[in-house]
C-alpha cells in the first residue's frame, strides 16, 4: 500500500512537534494532577 492510498499517515504533527512528546506532557499532566490530589486528600483526611 503506497502512502498515495493513505492520507491519514500525513497529518500534520502535534502542538509539540512529535506525537511522542505530547503523549509524555499529557502523561506529566496526569501525575501532577495524581499528586495534587493525593497532597490534598492527605491534608484533610
Amino acid at each position: 500500500m503506497s502512502d498515495e492510498q493513505r492520507p491519514e499517515m500525513d497529518d500534520a504533527a502535534p502542538i509539540l512537534g512529535r506525537w511522542r512528546n505530547l503523549y509524555i506532557a499529557e502523561l506529566a499532566i496526569l501525575a501532577g494532577f495524581i499528586l495534587i490530589f493525593w497532597r490534598l486528600s492527605a491534608a484533610y483526611a
